[in-house]
């Protein structure tokens, strides 16, 4: 396997800004794809604004379970099925 070297860290602030820079670049893409390819969704597919609600829908989610104590997200969410995935060694 290829040894990959590790991003670089980031502080707090880092990381706001270029996830915002993130967004930016990402919204100015949606704004240039037309509509009627935006909203199409393709025979059993969902259209990319199906596809980009359930991103928000799911950053939102999980922003609200990091927010509560573990013992709720259990109460609620029930208990994990499996075991965590490994963390990858880059």
């Amino acid at each position: 396997m290829i040894q990959q070297p590790l991003p670089p860290t980031l502080n707090i602030e880092e990381i706001l800004r270029e996830s915002e820079k993130a967004f930016q670049r990402f919204t100015a893409f949606c704004k240039e794809i037309p509509a009627d390819t935006f909203f199409r969704e393709p025979a059993g597919h969902w259209s990319i604004a199906q596809n980009l609600q359930h991103l928000v829908i799911c950053t939102k989610t999980a922003t609200a379970a990091y927010a509560l104590p573990r013992f709720l997200v259990r109460l609620f969410g029930g208990k994990p099925n499996r075991p965590s995935a490994p963390i990858p060694n880059w």
